[in-house]
């Protein structure tokens, strides 16, 4: 008997097998490298949404103390402002009885 050239049938399954499982792996991950670019685009867009709202408060009105919500792109992003006055922790309580009288 001679022996055949070529592959065996289980040869080319075990092969076809690695590859798919392969591949599989290969998808997965860009798959979820597809999915860690879409986020990083949404927190962009997010950050600039909010530069945006802050750069333009106080400009158009005076600075009251409020409360104000929103949204951008019909919905996609929401936002919500406090504005509040600042107490600073390190500022006397009262700055008139700090102050040391000078003769």
């Amino acid at each position: 008997m001679r022996r055949q050239r070529g592959y065996t049938l289980i040869e080319v399954i075990v092969a076809f097998a690695l590859m798919a499982m392969a591949m599989t792996l290969l998808l997965g991950s860009l798959s979820g490298a597809a999915r860690q670019v879409r986020h990083a685009d949404d927190v962009s867009r997010a950050t600039l949404h909010a530069q945006s709202l802050l750069a333009g408060l106080g400009v158009e009105a005076p600075l009251v103390p409020q409360r104000r919500s929103g949204d951008f792109e019909q919905g996609r992003y929401r936002w919500a402002l406090e504005v509040a006055p600042y107490a600073d922790p390190r500022a006397p309580a009262d700055p008139v009885a700090d102050r040391k009288s000078v003769v």
